[in-house]
């Protein structure tokens, strides 16, 4: 039976883990998503904490007040697609926290909660998130 119970906490200290990696806050949007800048420095950003040399990140070059205002008037937690077109620059891994770096232009697609972007979910539509 212990064992049993043992896995169980394991389990559930992992999974409780993982969930809260996904959270996020306007604050946390922000730094792992936004930038004022075109020149990202894929090598040196993804080593930080924050990303822990993940496998992508995209990051919107934006004025806050600009992806902000897409959550406007939007209440509880949903997936808003933008109207306008943004300039993203992806880092994307070639090898373990070495990245190239893609700049494109597109639509948005974020979790709004409680009028506040919180989650980048996908590039060009809200369906297949990244």
């Amino acid at each position: 039976m212990f064992p049993k119970f043992s896995f169980l906490l394991i389990f559930a200290v992992t999974l409780n883990l993982t969930h809260k990696s996904l959270c996020q806050d306007w604050e946390t949007f922000q730094k792992k998503h936004l930038t004022d800048s075109l020149s990202v420095d894929c090598d040196n950003v993804m080593r930080r904490a924050l990303f822990h040399c993940k496998a992508r990140n995209t990051f919107i070059y934006s004025l806050a007040g600009q992806v902000k205002a897409l959550c406007r008037g939007v209440p509880g937690t949903k997936d808003v697609l933008s109207h306008k077109v943004f300039t993203l620059i992806d880092c994307i891994k070639k090898e373990y926290c070495q990245y190239k770096t893609k700049i494109s232009d597109n639509v948005i697609c974020i979790t709004c909660e409680n009028e506040l972007p919180v989650h980048f979910v996908n590039v060009g539509s809200c369906n297949n998130p990244v």
